[in-house]
């Protein structure tokens, strides 16, 4: 407490914290009730690493990004993530050790985590501000607004959660830093950069701190010059980027052996992921400020957000609210500091998630989830400056009675639209049936929904969902594929048997088509076809674990004879 400004601290501060608890607790209470969904069967539901502690060391080896082991049938040694987050996976060991399966544990984790991030944020907002009842609405708009939602409702995103935690940490510790006594300064320093260490591992979008860290210190600590900021930067910022460029070599390291996943640019060109991308943050801008349509955004076979000339209206109205956006930012430098920051602070931690690196995901309302706090400190503040204004003809309590009714309104009407969201997560169908809702000539959207439809035996909505997708997409192998895979599952085994060869005939390397095609042949127990194909899939990927059990089942022939192939 000694190194807080004891005056700061208004009496009101516990029931400002219980608020910040209770209102976001009730908000998120429908999620409790939800189930796996989307990618928690990778990570949780059908992936066995984190259900043993024995695997717990391979965290800290290449295997905790291989997909599937060699060894034994229905064991994946992998995390199910497709780059290096440690962090998160060893909240899924904790999880499973408490909950196992029951999904409703996962969701008071997930929820626990964002209310822990809530109140940070009101702890960081307030010592950046010294206006705690600022910091007050800055935490409450963040806690309950819309494009939260898929980060706290989804468990398998909770890597946004966690880089949140240990990103606000690290700058709370940092600003203490300087607050602290000589002595108490390198402590305070050696644990910043250890939850920044932490941040890192649990999501690359931590990477941006460093950047942010020194416009805090351009902004508040050097009060805008450059040449002190200078002086001081690398006692201030040398032990944070050292810790980047050991994060960057385990990044290469991974990427170097093949395990994390490589795109392409959207469009195939930086110049048309450049127009896309301005039109994402166009979109961005209208989730957060008019979040009546906030909805789970993947990146499927054709984005319909895609932009492929700058001549085109959405691609010149975006660049147009990016300008806009820059000069609000320059102009309010001087005389609105925290505004101009929170809204930089907001571009900063987008720049990992705007495709400079292509990822799989051009657009995705998680991805604010961080950003989210910069803008709202900026809404908050702008509304504080509403607050103090002296308008003619009215008197100044009515005045701040009517901003504040406004704000309570708008924060009910957030909260409404969040509670409504809640279905949306409950179960796949309902998350894909709202996806292709959005997106109905997205053949991706359809295909995923077809395949949940059949995981519960609906054949008939699945064929339906199935020749949807393969009547959008005719050339698609992967369609094809999934397709025959789920009526193979219905025992439909010749019909399953030309989808396959169609998805080969499409796609000559697909090991998965192969193995499939191998498994309906062993099924119809033509077993010297089911050789053939798995042998096939074997040149493409020697190492494929499916295919090598499957030989070696067919290998042994009796007991092979007893169990069918299984298709992935």
């Amino acid at each position: 407490m000694s190194i807080l400004n004891k005056a700061s601290l208004a009496p009101s501060i516990p029931v400002l914290v219980a608020l910040l608890v209770l209102i976001p607790a009730l908000v998120y209470m429908g999620s409790l009730q939800n189930g796996f969904i989307w990618d928690d069967d990778l990570v949780i539901t059908h992936n066995d690493f984190v259900k043993s502690w024995k695997n717990f060391p391979m965290i800290f080896t290449k295997a905790y990004l291989s997909p599937f082991s060699p060894l034994e049938e229905g064991v994946y040694p992998g995390s199910g993530e497709t780059t290096y987050r440690p962090v998160v996976t060893m909240s899924y060991f904790l999880d499973y050790a408490i909950w196992k399966m029951n999904p409703f544990g996962y969701h008071l984790t997930n929820l626990a985590w964002h209310l822990l991030n809530v109140l940070l944020l009101f702890f960081f907002a307030g010592l950046l501000l010294k206006k705690w009842w600022g910091a007050f609405w800055v935490a409450l708009l963040f806690a309950v607004h819309p494009v939260n939602s898929e980060a706290v409702s989804v468990i398998s995103f909770r890597e946004d959660l966690l880089v949140f935690f240990f990103y606000i940490g690290t700058w709370i510790l940092f600003i203490l830093k300087d607050r602290a006594p000589g002595k108490q300064q390198g402590v305070f320093s050696l644990a910043s950069a250890s939850c920044f260490f932490l941040a890192l591992f649990s999501k690359e979008m931590a990477i941006t701190l460093p950047i942010t860290l020194i416009a805090y210190d351009y902004f508040f600590t050097f009060g805008q010059k450059w040449k002190e900021l200078v002086s001081q930067a690398r006692s201030r910022y040398g032990l944070y980027f050292l810790i980047v460029f050991l994060y960057l070599g385990v990044w290469f390291y991974f990427k170097q052996e093949g395990l994390t996943a490589s795109y392409p640019y959207p469009g195939g060109s930086f110049y048309t992921n450049f127009l896309t991308m301005a039109k994402v943050f166009a979109v961005y801008l209208q989730w957060i400020l008019f979040p009546f349509r906030v909805h789970p955004t993947l990146q499927s076979t054709f984005p319909p957000i895609m932009a492929h000339s700058i001549l085109e209206p959405k691609v010149l109205f975006s660049i147009g609210v990016i300008f806009a956006y820059a000069l609000t930012v320059l102009m309010l430098r001087k005389k609105k500091r925290e505004i101009s920051f929170a809204l930089l602070w907001f571009c900063v931690a987008l720049l990992p998630v705007s495709n400079l690196i292509p990822i799989a995901s051009i657009i995705a309302s998680r991805y604010l989830y961080l950003p989210l706090a910069g803008f709202s400190m900026a809404i908050a503040l702008f509304f504080l400056e509403i607050f103090e204004l002296r308008v003619p003809l009215i008197s100044e309590a009515f005045w701040k009675r009517l901003v504040l009714d406004f704000s309570i309104i708008v924060l009910a009407l957030l909260s409404m639209i969040t509670v409504l969201m809640h279905p949306i997560w409950k179960n796949n169908i309902s998350l894909w049936t709202k996806i292709s809702s959005e997106y109905p000539r997205d053949p991706d959207s359809h295909l995923n929904l077809a395949y949940f439809w059949g995981e519960l035996g609906r054949l008939d909505q699945a064929i339906r969902e199935y020749e949807m997708a393969i009547q959008l997409y005719p050339v698609y192998p992967v369609a094809y594929n999934k397709y025959g895979a789920t009526l193979g599952s219905f025992g439909h085994y010749q019909k399953a048997l030309k989808l396959f060869k169609e998805a080969i005939r499409l796609d000559p390397q697909s090991v998965c088509a192969y193995n499939n095609l191998g498994a309906t042949y062993a099924n119809l127990k033509n077993w010297g076809e089911a050789e053939k194909a798995w042998r096939q899939a074997l040149v493409l990927n020697p190492n494929n674990g499916d295919v090598q059990r499957n030989l070696k089942k067919l290998e042994e022939f009796s007991p092979y004879r007893k169990n069918d192939a299984k298709m992935r």
